[in-house]
This record gives structure tokens, C-alpha cells and sequence, in this order.
């Protein structure tokens, strides 16, 4: 809103292709998005400043990978992202990153490696505090993937917890 309080539109008029998910800084003063190239094989994590109309690139994966998904730390200078193989190449699993909002201190938090080569985090929910992750490991299934965990993790010591699942039995 402007001074007035009237809606005003911001302008991502720099990022080539389409905006995806954009979410707001716990501080309200910028914007965090996926910019998808107009082919779909680059997804590159970027940040508007609503200030200055200035966008700038946080994430740009390696050719081959591309950014899935994100959330905002609580903190508003750091973020929470997931990243993974360009769907038919070889590589397709999908892990969890940790990433400063000004492109610094890159950091895995978690690899869905561990549970299976094609497994991928999803789901991300950070603590109200910041001080920990909660995720979501898919693996495929029939038809679409199936959940094959869920995990909480300390985002300072990197350990992990299952949170046990009731059988689908039950």
C-alpha cells in the first residue's frame, strides 16, 4: 500500500520469465520469488526490494538443477530453500538449503539422498522461532509421489527427528 493506503502494484518487471511464489519478508520490505525462464529448465530463487524496485538473484542453481521451493526464516535475512534435478535428467532428488537473503553462507540442511536417490523434501516449515525445520520426504509412487517421512531438524546442530507416521491401516 502507499502512503495513503491505496494498493500500488509492484513492478518485477527485471525478472525474465514468470514469478512463482512470491512471499513477503517477515520484515515487509521485500519479496522473495522463483524466477522461471520462459522454457521452464531455469528456476533461480530472487528477491525484490520494495524500497528501491531493485531485484536482486540469491540462488542461481547449476546448469541441470533449479530451485523448487522456499520459506522465509523468521529472522527476514535468511531463507529456507529446496533444490533439485531438472525432472528427466539423471540427477532428481530435491534437498533443503539454508541461504542468507543476500546470497551468502550457503548451507545443506538436509539431503533426501539419505532416504532414496529420487527422494525429495517438501513441505517446508520453519519454527515460529527459527530455530528449527520441519519437512516432509516424498519418494515416488504409484501414479505420484507418497510421503515417506516426516522430519523436524535443528537448523544450529543439523540433527534430525522422524516424527513417527500412523500406518495406513490404522
Amino acid at each position: 500500500a502507499d502512503t495513503e493506503g491505496s494498493p500500488t502494484p509492484l513492478d518485477f518487471g527485471e525478472a525474465a520469465g514468470g514469478v512463482v511464489a512470491p512471499a513477503w519478508s517477515p520484515t515487509g520490505q521485500s519479496v522473495a520469488f522463483i524466477s522461471e525462464s520462459e522454457d521452464g529448465e531455469v528456476r533461480s530463487l530472487r528477491m525484490l526490494d520494495t524500497r528501491n524496485g531493485e531485484i536482486t538473484s540469491i540462488v542461481t542453481p547449476l546448469e541441470g538443477r533449479l530451485v523448487v521451493d522456499f520459506a522465509w526464516l523468521p529472522d527476514g535475512v535468511s531463507l529456507l530453500f529446496t533444490e533439485g534435478g531438472v525432472p528427466g535428467r539423471a540427477i532428481t532428488g530435491i534437498d533443503l538449503w539454508r541461504v542468507n537473503a543476500n546470497g551468502e553462507n550457503r548451507a545443506l540442511v538436509a539431503s533426501a539422498g539419505t532416504v532414496a536417490p529420487v527422494a525429495r523434501i517438501a513441505n517446508l516449515s520453519p519454527s515460529p522461532d527459527g530455530r528449527s525445520v520441519a519437512y516432509a520426504v516424498l519418494v515416488p509412487g504409484s501414479g505420484r509421489p507418497a510421503v515417506d517421512s516426516v522430519w523436524v531438524r535443528s537448523l544450529a546442530s543439523g540433527i534430525g527427528f522422524r516424527v513417527p507416521l500412523p500406518s495406513v491401516a490404522s
